[in-house]
């Protein structure tokens, strides 16, 4: 909301400086004295740096705001239950996603064995 200033006013929103519009999942909603940026749903490529950029006949104002997108782990291919033979060799997979990186942990019966960032 603009707390100085002489109307009429004119907003308008960039993503890393490039012009933004009301399409696929951005809705910019603006009446005389502010205008909001509603993003839905939240992605991974939401991350960046907005401004919102007024403008009226005695000149211009900006302000710029990061939008850091953190997600949850998830599972891109789980581990399952495998069967050898002794002196066999064995490969047990898993694969996770999420932001930032998930640490994933093998334990053998509750014990540390080793682990590594997804």
């Amino acid at each position: 909301m603009l707390r100085s200033g002489k109307p009429p006013y004119t907003f308008h929103w960039l993503k890393e400086g490039k012009e933004l519009v009301s399409q696929n999942g951005v809705i910019i909603q603006t009446g005389d004295m502010a205008s909001i940026l509603l993003i839905d749903p939240i992605t991974y490529s939401s991350a960046g740096n907005y401004t919102c950029v007024v403008k009226n006949a005695a000149g211009m104002d900006s302000y710029s705001s990061a939008l850091t997108v953190t997600a949850s782990p998830s599972w891109k291919e789980e581990p399952h239950d495998e069967e050898a033979v002794v002196g066999e060799k064995i490969s047990v997979k898993c694969s996770a996603g999420g932001h930032p990186n998930p640490n994933i942990e093998w334990l053998k019966k509750g014990t540390f064995l080793f682990n590594m960032i997804a």
